[in-house]
């Protein structure tokens, strides 16, 4: 613990600040961290995962606006994820064994189950009051049968903590796919960055995604028949001779 004077006040600063004080944050990235229970997530976003240091999953995820390409470097955005479950995600959020914390926290909520919602819904709430979670909240709330009722109770709570000033979006679907998870990733963005919001909306983003666009150039190539090796060459060759030996010509 060091101390210092400001003025004449005589105060002490913490490791975490002197850590953080002369951090020059990078704009274009931004950092967030993935809250489930299943903790397979992110390899429903992308095909491109890792782990890091600590084996947490972790992917980094390219948004372009929908009128700019991968060139232009000042309109691009990194969205670097990563991934815990509940009770096991304060190694990244916490600001006491974090360097970096991250920009924006997802939380994805299961309706189905009323006692285990309420539960999850309860420590997302302790956690925002407390200040615990310094940044702010996206929250999905899913169930995976659509014709299935929420209980009454899940859903006042629910609307309850996305009424809380640091959640930021609130999204209800049926189960969550792909599609669902890039847009929560989407919004992350907009959630880090007020300035980048105030000028677009979700809707003008795409994700850039490197296996995909693999796989469409592929696809789009046209069709060449495989140019046969020298030893097929010969075999057929040989074949061609053999036929026209065998051939007969009949003079009337």
């Amino acid at each position: 613990m060091d101390s210092c004077v400001i003025g004449d006040v005589f105060r002490e600063t913490s490791n975490h600040e002197r850590k953080g004080r002369f951090t020059v944050e990078n704009l274009n990235y931004v950092h967030c961290v993935l809250i489930s229970d299943n903790c397979q997530l992110i390899s429903k976003a992308t095909a491109s995962t890792s782990r890091d240091a600590c084996d947490y999953p972790c992917a980094k995820l390219t948004l372009l606006p929908k009128n700019s390409t991968r060139t232009n470097q000042k309109d691009n955005y990194t969205v670097v994820l990563k991934e815990a479950c509940f009770n096991t995600e304060a190694r990244l959020t916490d600001p006491e064994d974090n360097d970096l914390l991250p920009n924006v926290i997802i939380c994805f909520v299961s309706l189905e189950y009323r006692d285990e919602s309420l539960l999850r819904i309860t420590e997302i709430t302790k956690k925002m009051e407390a200040h615990s979670w310094r940044c702010p909240l996206i929250l999905v709330a899913f169930r995976q049968n659509p014709s299935e009722v929420p209980d009454e109770d899940v859903m006042t709570a629910i609307k309850s903590l996305a009424r809380m000033s640091s959640v930021y979006s609130c999204i209800e679907t049926s189960g969550i796919s792909k599609k669902i998870i890039r847009h929560a990733v989407i919004l992350s963005l907009l959630a880090a960055r007020p300035t980048v919001a105030a000028m677009r909306q979700v809707s003008d983003f795409v994700v850039f995604d490197e296996e995909a666009l693999k796989r469409k150039e592929e696809q789009s190539q046209p069709f060449r028949p495989r140019k046969p090796s020298l030893g097929e060459r010969i075999e057929k060759l040989g074949e061609l001779k053999k036929n026209r030996r065998n051939k007969s010509c009949k003079i009337q």
